[in-house]
């Protein structure tokens, strides 16, 4: 329903009519239309402030999956090598719009399967064992450095409930590139600083049929 995904004139995520190859290119028509944020800066900590290499990214949803697009500028893509730990991305998300609790996706340059996953609660103190989300994900290298395409349905938010959700997010999105680290919020030494991630609309409403709550791993069926 379109009442679900109702957006604000200011949001970054924009409402999809019908579900995304998963294939990194970005190609789709889409993805032209999506609102991209950039302007990422090194940490307050770092003694170099300068990002040699800029990255911009945006969301897009429907009723049942967020998708995440985002493009790795790099000078030197001819030194790019297929190595997770040296090129990546996370994204930090919080459906409650609180900083108490997030979520964390890793992806890696030339890799189909997220490098990490993770939930943090208590403002990233605590972190809840396990935690397997579904995703798919997909990075291509392209003239200007690498792009990656990545699916997220929204069930697999399932530790946080409805009642919690919120259509106002706080994000913050990340890069590795060998030494250097550059982030979408101003934050001093580490991504997953919570209360410094910015806030973003126009995320859409979990369907009731989507809110389940995993209570016990070890609970026997009978």
């Amino acid at each position: 329903s379109s009442a679900l995904l109702a957006l604000s004139a200011f949001s970054a995520v924009k409402p999809l009519a019908a579900p995304l190859e998963i294939d990194g290119q970005l190609n789709e028509s889409a993805w032209k239309d999506a609102d991209w944020e950039g302007d990422f800066v090194a940490y307050e900590s770092a003694s170099d402030k300068k990002v040699e290499a800029q990255t911009a990214f945006a969301f897009l949803a429907d009723e049942k999956t967020l998708y995440l697009g985002v493009k790795c500028f790099d000078p030197k893509k001819e030194d790019l090598k297929p190595r997770a730990d040296d090129q990546q991305v996370k994204f930090l998300f919080s459906p409650s719009g609180s900083s108490f609790d997030f979520y964390e996706f890793a992806f890696g340059f030339a890799t189909n399967l997220p490098v990490r996953v993770d939930f943090a609660s208590e403002g990233g103190n605590i972190h809840p064992e396990p935690y397997a989300p579904e995703t798919r994900c997909w990075s291509v290298k392209t003239k200007d450095g690498w792009t990656l395409e990545a699916a997220i349905p929204l069930s697999s938010f399932y530790l946080t409930r409805n009642d919690k959700w919120s259509e106002k997010w706080l994000v913050n999105v990340g890069r590795r590139r060998g030494t250097e680290e550059s982030s979408w919020a101003p934050v001093a030494s580490k991504f997953a600083e919570s209360k410094r991630m910015k806030t973003m609309e126009g995320f859409p409403k979990r369907a009731l049929a989507d809110d389940v709550a995993i209570l016990d791993l070890n609970a026997k069926i009978e």
